[in-house]
């Protein structure tokens, strides 16, 4: 027994009245997973909810080649661009069908697995499983069954530190407080925890040197919370602190 798709055909009904599409009937989501399976081996069918038929297939691998935005590249060589350091997505033309736009994406899911959205087929292109590795922590749906999926190892190769120039090192002080993380400052009571971090304040809002020693690498707004000092001491140490530097 075979099985045949007839052409399409598209009739043109010229007019202002709309067309009403309530009686069409979406058919039933089993029969077209096997349609779909037996054509073009997609992995999963589902029905978003404005109604729409959306394609799941595991056949992303890292060395499928993109035509990008960027150039020629593979995948694995897209994800370690400096975009991808956070969810992001990067244009490409659909691999896997004849293509001449950018109809595509480069992305990543929530749980990290790399994908590819085809918009031309509403298909998502996930990473196969022998690339993204065994590990397991989250579910990935895939049909009625659920993978664990934790993260790919091949994506996280130290390789990719090679491939571009690190970014640079940003600080609050040069060569002793970095900027973007958190800090303590610890001592005795009494030593002068609040008044060093006060001077710390004043110099990054002003550009001054911390106590003639330590550059200001960032000026910017400081907002410094007090717990102890009121207001007036606050002033005067300030005032002191920025009229002797």
């Amino acid at each position: 027994m075979s099985e045949v798709i007839n052409p399409q055909v598209i009739e043109i009904n010229e007019g202002t009245q709309a067309i009403n599409v309530s009686a069409i009937e979406t058919p039933a989501i089993e029969k077209i997973k096997k349609a779909a399976r037996n054509y073009n081996k997609t992995a999963d069918v589902r029905v978003t909810p404005t109604g729409e038929l959306q394609y799941f297939d595991y056949n992303l691998a890292f060395d499928t080649e993109l035509e990008t935005e960027l150039g020629t590249m593979t995948v694995k060589a897209a994800l370690a661009l400096p975009l991808f350091a956070s969810v992001s997505k990067l244009r490409c033309q659909a691999p896997f069908r004849d293509s001449r736009s950018q109809a595509a994406f480069l992305s990543r899911a929530s749980d990290g697995r790399p994908f590819i959205y085809d918009s031309g087929t509403n298909t998502k292109h996930f990473m196969r499983d022998e690339d993204w590795g065994p590990s397991a922590h989250a579910h990935v749906p895939r049909g009625n069954q659920s993978e664990r999926i934790f993260f790919g190892a091949p994506t996280y190769q130290a390789a990719r530190f090679l491939q571009t120039e690190p970014p640079e090192q940003k600080w609050i002080l040069n060569r002793l407080l970095p900027a973007g993380v958190v800090a303590q400052l610890v001592a005795p009571g009494g030593t002068g925890k609040s008044w060093m971090l006060l001077q710390i304040a004043a110099s990054v809002a002003t550009g001054l040197p911390v106590a003639g020693i330590w550059d200001v690498g960032t000026i910017g707004s400081v907002l410094m919370l007090s717990a102890e000092e009121d207001e007036a001491q606050i002033h005067r140490r300030f005032f002191k602190y920025v009229k002797q530097a």
